[in-house]
């Protein structure tokens, strides 16, 4: 039986396979003749005028420790009568926890700034206190008044000096309200330093060199599918792992940093007041009349802490430290 011979449309596509591989592997090789000359010619260079090829070449910079401008969720919510519900929290362009810009033209602005229990994200969103300040205050005087709630889970005094900084003195607001000291006393206790290094709340900085395929994988995570990419990693956490009866494990913050546990009660106090003193003297450097708040707590000064975790023997107390 004789053998038919290929048609041209199939030697025609065989062809164009051949040219296409060629093709491509030109400029593979090209590619890498390119590059490593350029490399070469750098390190040749380099050593040329006694420059060190291996410098860091790492960006650093001050960290704005905020939620992005834009950020969406929809949370769980516990009211105090026991009932369970849901509600949104949002993030508007300015980095303030929304509601924020109430009033166009307001008659007097405000500022909250702290941690997570002023950013109070688990609340219902019309009553967060940041917001509900504003309301009583315009419902007593008469004037329009925008409260903006500044405040970020974790977020220490020195993270929140930045913010302050960076986004509440452009707002020029009449007064802003600081609250916080916990997150002081976690970062000062694991990391040693408001300026060490290597965990989420560090004041610097640094981007590592990546290689390409880290590269695209950061930008696909943070700018492409930045939500495709939060829903597929809840997916996983919440629903996938628990069916395949893997636990999930909490996310460790101070790894970089853990392994010494540092407590210097005076030291830290100092470092503390220092930092306050940095905010008093930043806002009414810019006019802005700072408030401290003391933050408040369900421990009552007389009995010791472990009391109160192991029988929830807990009392309200006010600022003033008396029993409510």
């Amino acid at each position: 039986m004789a053998s038919h011979p290929p048609s041209r449309a199939f030697a025609a596509f065989c062809s164009l396979l051949s040219r296409l591989a060629v093709f491509t592997a030109s400029i593979a090789i090209f590619s890498a003749f390119f590059v490593g000359s350029l490399f070469a010619f750098e390190h040749l260079y380099a050593k040329r005028v006694n420059i060190n090829p291996d410098y860091d070449l790492r960006e650093r910079h001050v960290v704005l420790r905020e939620r992005k401008p834009g950020f969406f969720q929809r949370v769980g919510v516990e009211y105090a009568d026991g009932r369970q519900g849901m509600t949104d929290f949002s993030v508007d362009e300015d980095g303030f926890v929304r509601p924020s810009r109430v009033h166009g033209k307001p008659d007097l602005s405000l500022v909250f700034i702290g941690g997570s229990t002023t950013e109070t994200m688990f609340v219902a969103e019309d009553k967060r206190f940041p917001f509900l300040v504003g309301r009583k205050l315009e419902q007593a005087t008469g004037l329009k008044i925008n409260s903006y709630n500044g405040g970020v889970a974790g977020n220490h005094s020195m993270n929140s000096n930045v913010a302050v900084m960076a986004k509440a003195i452009p707002l020029r607001p009449r007064f802003l309200i600081y609250m916080d000291a916990v997150n002081d006393l976690t970062a000062l206790t694991n990391a040693g330093s408001y300026w060490a290094t290597g965990y989420s709340r560090s004041l610097v900085a640094a981007e590592d060199r990546v290689a390409l395929l880290e590269y695209l994988a950061r930008w696909t995570r943070n700018e492409a599918l930045p939500y495709t990419i939060a829903i597929a990693n809840w997916a996983w956490h919440n629903r996938i792992r628990p069916i395949l009866g893997e636990r999930s494990r909490p996310v460790d913050e101070f790894a970089n940093v853990r392994g010494t546990q540092f407590f210097e009660p005076e030291r830290f106090l100092s470092e503390f007041g220092h930092s306050l003193d940095t905010l008093i003297a930043i806002t009414r450097a810019w006019d802005i009349e700072p408030i401290l708040m003391t933050q408040f707590n369900q421990i009552h000064p007389d009995k010791p802490y472990n009391e109160f975790t192991a029988h929830q023997e807990i009392e309200w107390v006010n600022p003033m430290g008396n029993a409510a």
